[in-house]
């Protein structure tokens, strides 16, 4: 069966929604696939995509908070959703590291973008699937900027 990027986003993100809780545990993955083994949407994940990009988000999360944090506007990212937080870090950890690191399987900004504003609207509302859209339009406007400022150091997962 064929592998969908969509599915395995989603099943992405619900294990890194976990990893916050039980920041300890490396075996959230192995737990949410016994749990959903047997389950349609579980045959479809990309393992490669996703232990690449879980590996990625927990590996980068400075940067990637720095980045939210600057481009994320008025919002503070310590009171920001953490569902909101983790969709930003999975769209912009493919932007930023995943086009890098797997160059033969290049996915598209505006793949990402769409892609995370999705999963705001399946995980979140409308106004979640705004809010990220803004940040990430926000952040390709303004990429340059960001770079020539220092990355704070946040923590996110322990």
């Amino acid at each position: 069966m064929l592998s969908s990027r969509r599915s395995t986003r989603a099943f992405l993100l619900q294990v890194l929604y976990s990893d916050i809780f039980v920041p300890e545990s490396e075996n959230n993955f192995d737990i949410f696939r016994e749990t959903y083994r047997d389950e349609s949407f579980y045959q479809n994940i990309d393992e490669l995509y996703f232990s690449r990009m879980r590996e990625n988000i927990h590996a980068n999360m400075a940067s990637l908070m720095a980045i939210i944090s600057e481009f994320a506007g008025k919002f503070d990212i310590e009171t920001m959703p953490k569902i909101h937080v983790i969709i930003l870090m999975i769209a912009l950890s493919e932007m930023l590291h995943w086009n890098i690191s797997v160059p033969e399987d290049v996915i598209d900004e505006k793949i990402s973008i769409n892609e995370a504003i999705e999963l705001a609207k399946r995980f979140s509302d409308e106004m979640g699937a705004k809010f990220i859209n803004g940040a990430l339009g926000n952040f390709i406007k303004n990429r340059e900027n960001f770079q020539k400022n220092p990355v704070k150091n946040y923590q996110f997962f322990s």
